[in-house]
């Protein structure tokens, strides 16, 4: 049998919504968002702190979901894990 996985991941944003900076121009030579990046970009357009501020919120909210999701997912998978071994158990 083949590696079994799966992908989960929380979306901050519609589809329907920009970005309100350009992060490519954010990341640091470590691949991390760069907070003085982030504040230059901001300081070119200040009409994007706003925006900004507002994607901060709704990203801590997904991060905060998926959190909760992934909490209920993990406890679910080791009672069925444990019930499987049960029955594995009771076969014999």
């Amino acid at each position: 049998m083949g590696a079994r996985g799966v992908a989960i991941r929380a979306i901050s944003d519609r589809a329907d919504e920009d970005l309100p900076i350009d992060f490519n121009r954010t990341i640091s030579s470590d691949s991390r968002i760069s907070v003085p990046r982030v504040l230059a970009e901001v300081a070119k357009n200040p009409g994007t702190l706003r925006p900004l501020i507002r994607f901060g919120k709704q990203s801590r909210s997904a991060a905060e979901a998926l959190a909760r999701f992934l909490e209920t997912y993990v406890k679910e998978l080791v009672q069925l894990v444990a019930r499987e071994d049960s029955l594995k158990v009771a076969a014999r």
